[in-house]
């Protein structure tokens, strides 16, 4: 069937059966049924679930048509909004908006794959501070970031900044800082790009930099690390641990 400039494949759903559909490959004027209860999860609500825990924001969230049905949890809620469809007057405005949260939040953890952040810790710093810092350091990997800059970002003092970064990360910022640009580094070898330059686009000062950090975190060389990584994709032997290391 096509739905505008999309098509969609047709599949018969039994009576009762609960499902997701993307408002782009099914609009509001198909969906209007008698037989049909809609309810309108929007974008925005996502993104507030992901700015109150700290947590990175969807970037997509694919629908497949049927992806949830057999869904119990969302079966389960939608049984809880029941009564208040039948008898509206008589139910709580605040019953509805906790339900509509755990709809949402379920949502966007099993289809949307947002990861949860861990709950804030006493004397750590808060979810919207988590998120901007990460957000931050994430954005600034190539670029020399100080403390001061992103203690003054969460409205912070340098040193309460790094001691509240560590006690909700369990590392220092620096050390947080050194394992995402290695994880960058990692990510862009599977690219294939030079190391050379990923050194440059992950904040380190030239190829040896990154090789040295790269090993202390690691264990292995860039240049092993990813032959290693390319040996097991293709499920041959590794290469020898003493073998002439390329970098």
């Amino acid at each position: 069937m096509k739905l505008g400039e999309y098509f969609v494949p047709v599949i018969p759903f039994p009576h009762g059966t609960i499902g997701l559909a993307s408002l782009i490959l099914d609009p509001p004027s198909q969906a209007h049924r008698e037989e049909t209860t809609s309810i309108y999860l929007s974008r925005r609500t996502f993104d507030q679930i992901a700015d109150t825990l700290g947590t990175d924001r969807i970037a997509d969230l694919p629908l497949a048509p049927g992806i949830a049905t057999g869904d119990t949890v969302i079966e389960n809620l939608f049984s809880c909004l029941i009564p208040a469809i039948e008898q509206p007057d008589q139910t709580s405005a605040l019953f509805i908006d906790h339900v509509g949260k755990a709809f949402n939040a379920h949502i966007a953890q099993r289809y949307g794959r947002m990861q949860m952040a861990r709950p804030a810790v006493i004397g750590g710093l808060t979810p919207w501070q988590l998120r901007r810092a990460r957000d931050t350091i994430n954005a600034r990997l190539d670029q020399d970031l100080s403390l001061a800059q992103l203690a003054s970002n969460c409205g912070l003092s340098t040193s309460h900044f790094a001691r509240a970064f560590a006690r909700s990360m369990g590392i220092p910022p620096h050390r947080w800082v050194t394992q995402r640009r290695v994880d960058r580094a990692k990510e862009l070898m599977l690219q294939g790009t030079p190391l050379a330059e990923i050194a440059l686009m992950c904040g380190f000062s030239d190829q040896s930099h990154l090789t040295r950090v790269f090993s202390q975190s690691v264990g292995l060389t860039p240049g092993r690390w990813r032959d290693w990584q390319m040996s097991a994709a293709f499920d041959v032997e590794p290469i020898a641990m003493g073998e002439a290391d390329p970098c």
